[in-house]
């Protein structure tokens, strides 16, 4: 007989397995306050760290869990020692930027093998998306020291100096109900743009064929320049340009002056950044770089690319036979024989394919900073778009004169569940408060120690007994220099367990009960005048001003910007997109985009005419395109553009042709369409001219009361005429017919 299972018992056997609450959490472990947010909520935050754009200058949050740099450790951008290795050789991919990008040959001293440690400065993982690494380690090693085991080579500039993780920047927040951060919008401040700036990486790859010519749109008459050198920018956003050999235009077009201006037919590389920081070259006809003037500068990084070679291979060569060892790491082994197969020329291959001319690859990077219709959020699944970025002088003070952050909506939490956001706001506006009375009155260090103590209790018994036995062992000096630290810093640092250390409303008020002094914030709003001046105005009400730890997510306006300028199609007939803008080589799309419900709804305020000739112009429709004519040839005023039986659907003939593989076919029907009404009208309404006041239904004779109702035909009519009334036509006894037009 099957045993019935009992789930009180499996519950308390699965209870004495997990020893503390913390256990049953996930990646919510970084998200303070889990008790208090909802599972949709830690969902939303699980997904959006991981689409958390890496900032060029981020911060440890002033409250965390003590989790996240648990997670940090298991980051694939930290590079640790394998083992215990010694520094042989080091070749730089570059002679004129000696530090910029080289590799290290290294020996593994337990087991004789040699390996290599590459020096970059990025890694690109796709799109724009990558980040930049902290080499601090690995550029003080020279030849003859030594690395030992675990030991950190390099690590993304995520981690600060300690080690620790950091995803987001700490910006001062307050929540107010104004026009412009409506629904998910979020107002920042300038100031909070700069923090929140990104690094983008971006990989461009440019083909140089037999018959162009690069312009030296960046050089001189000394020095053919035709794209930026290593660690130089970009100017007015153009790489670099191509111009294919026409031998009819050549004496013109290939003239010294006309190959330093872009002219029309030109092919323009076009990238925003701030600088070079990598440059890759592969040609199979090195011979047409010796040949013409305008390779120079292609020919300079041909040549550096064997000079690489030839010492790379030259060194793992020589260190092989004097530790009279063959075994090679991986990576080695693969860059190895890559870089032998280049030097005997193997042919380099595009897509599976043996191609002629020169292929460059440029690595750009840009510090991205945000714009109007970026996407930031907090830790609780509180994401949002940024609405207006206001001047620091445009965003309100606090009455310590620090300038708010950012303003989110004030409903942001109702109904959300995600209440969590309100406790770190409130927390850190206490810390803040804190610090500002330990410097405004004159205490000692254990007075003011005594006070920070006190409210970290609060918060986390177990960061409050782990300061005590730290300050227990301190001297008066170290006391001191302990508590300026604290004074110094914008706000306490706090380290609560997201599960048994969920501050609760009780805590809350506990604090403000034990420390009367800590109050809200009075607010002072800028208000322009009728001069255009603007005047600080006090606000009517205190305010909370805390800070909360924001990311800046990966979903980036500019990443979304989509134009077309020419109406083109593709051998379907079919509107397409080109990849043109993704490689590159143009700011803007040369063909067009499909119409749907969010475009509709963006131009029909500009007039249904305007809305009207868009969709003929993309319509899928090829007769519907053509009836365009007849907007731009006919009376403007008269225009009657119907769709006849004889129109069809590009996509939908597409679609017949799968189906009839298959042997089905989609077929519409053509109805004409039938207007009702759901009312019913009476068939038409009879008054007595010689008494006005009275009206009556012909079919069913039932009077209407004369005072409820209208009195005089005039105001019939008039009722009749602004259609008030859902009668049929009206008449006058003894009258013809007076039929509605």
């Amino acid at each position: 007989m099957a045993k019935l299972f009992d789930f009180e018992t499996e519950m308390d056997q699965e209870l004495q397995r997990i020893s503390n609450k913390e256990q049953i959490l996930g990646k919510t472990l970084m998200q303070p306050f889990a008790a208090n947010n909802s599972g949709s909520r830690k969902n939303m935050f699980c997904i959006q760290v991981e689409h958390s754009l890496p900032l060029l200058h981020s911060e440890v949050p002033f409250i965390q869990t003590g989790y996240e740099n648990s997670f940090g450790d298991y980051s694939s951008s930290i590079i640790k020692a394998k083992s215990d290795y010694e520094v042989l050789g080091k070749v730089t991919k570059f002679s004129t930027r000696e530090n910029h990008h080289y590799y290290l040959l290294i020996r593994d001293t337990n087991t004789n093998e040699l390996g290599v440690i590459e020096r970059v400065s990025y890694n690109h993982i796709t799109e724009t998306y990558g980040y930049l690494y902290n080499n601090s380690a690995i550029d003080i090693l020279k030849i003859g020291d030594t690395i030992q085991q675990d030991d950190i080579i390099r690590e993304s500039e995520a981690f600060d100096e300690y080690g620790n993780r950091c995803d987001g920047v700490n910006l001062l927040t307050t929540y107010v109900a104004m026009e412009k951060n409506m629904e998910d919008g979020i107002v920042i401040s300038e100031s909070a743009c700069k923090k929140l700036g990104s690094p983008l990486i971006k990989r461009v790859t440019v083909i140089f064929n037999d018959n162009d010519f690069p312009l030296n749109i960046h050089g001189s008459n000394e020095y053919y320049k035709a794209f930026p050198e290593i660690g130089e920018g970009i100017e007015s956003g153009i790489l670099c340009c191509i111009r294919r050999d026409n031998t009819d235009e050549a004496l013109y077009t290939q003239s010294w002056d006309n190959l330093q201006r872009i002219m029309t037919s030109d092919e323009k590389i076009t990238v925003e950044g701030d600088k070079i920081i990598d440059i890759n070259i592969f040609t199979n006809n090195p011979e047409t770089l010796k040949e013409r003037s305008s390779y120079e500068q292609l020919l300079k990084y041909y040549n550096e690319k064997r000079r690489f070679l030839e010492d790379f291979t030259s060194m793992v060569q020589t260190c092989m036979n004097q530790y009279g060892t063959s075994r090679m790491s991986e990576d080695l082994q693969k860059l190895y024989f890559t870089s032998l197969k280049e030097l005997d020329e193997k042919k380099y291959l595009r897509d599976n394919k043996v191609y002629t001319g020169t292929i460059v690859e440029f690595i750009v990077l840009e510090n991205n900073y945000p714009h109007i219709g970026d996407k930031l959020s907090n830790r609780y699944g509180g994401k949002g778009v940024i609405s207006e970025i206001r001047p620091d002088e445009l965003m309100a003070r606090t009455e310590t004169g620090e300038i708010v952050d950012l303003y989110f909506n004030q409903a942001t939490c109702i109904n959300r569940l995600n209440d969590g956001q309100l406790k770190e706001q409130s927390l850190s506006m206490i810390s803040k408060r804190i610090i500002n009375f330990l410097n405004t009155n004159t205490l000692t260090a254990d007075e003011s120690l005594g006070i920070i103590l006190d409210f970290i209790g609060f918060v986390s018994k177990t960061q409050e007994g782990e300061l005590r036995d730290l300050i227990e062992i301190m001297d008066d000096i170290e006391k001191e220099f302990f508590v300026n630290a604290i004074k110094n810093d914008p706000s306490i640092y706090l380290s609560i367990k997201p599960m048994t250390e969920s501050v609760s409303l009780d805590d809350l008020n506990a604090i403000y009960q034990t420390f009367p002094w800590i109050d809200q914030y009075e607010l002072y709003s800028p208000l322009q005048d009728s001069n255009g001046n603007y005047r600080y105005i006090k606000s009517m009400r205190k305010a909370t001003c805390g800070y909360l730890y924001i990311y800046r997510l990966k979903q980036y306006a500019e990443e979304k910007f989509s134009v077309t300028n020419l109406s083109a199609t593709n051998l379907r007939n079919e509107n397409t997109r080109s990849k043109a803008n993704k490689n590159y080589r143009a700011t803007h799309q040369n063909t067009p985009i499909r119409f749907g419900d969010m475009e509709s709804g963006d131009l029909s305020h500009l007039g249904m005419e305007t809305f009207v000739e868009a969709l003929l112009i993309y319509s899928l429709s090829p007769i519907a395109r053509n009836e365009m004519e007849d907007l731009w040839t006919s009376d403007p005023f008269n225009i009657n553009i119907q769709l006849g039986p004889d129109c069809k659907n590009r996509s939908v003939e597409i679609l017949n042709t799968y189906f009839k593989q298959i042997g089905l076919q989609l077929i519409f029907e053509k109805h004409e369409k039938k207007i009702t009404f759901p009312i019913q009208f009476a068939p038409y309404v009879e008054i007595e001219k010689k008494d006005r006041s009275v009206i009556s239904f012909v079919e069913t004779g039932e009077q209407i009361d004369p005072e409820k109702y209208v009195k005089t035909i005039d105001e019939i009519k008039e009722l009749d005429k602004r259609r008030l009334i859902k009668f049929a036509p009206i008449r006058y006894k003894d009258d013809e017919w007076i039929k509605r037009e």
